[in-house]
């Protein structure tokens, strides 16, 4: 659903979670996704 765009409250609604932080606690990053759209990090002058 967090790929679609559907936001966590919605999703929480969905899950039937009673709080937003236990919707953001079970929503991972996906690292595979991440490596994707990452930027190098800055080389320090």
């Amino acid at each position: 659903m967090l790929r679609h765009g559907v936001p966590l409250d919605k999703i929480g609604l969905v899950l039937r979670h009673r709080g937003i932080d236990t919707t953001a606690y079970y929503a991972k990053a996906d690292v595979a996704l991440l490596k994707q759209v990452a930027q190098p990090w800055p080389e320090a002058l």
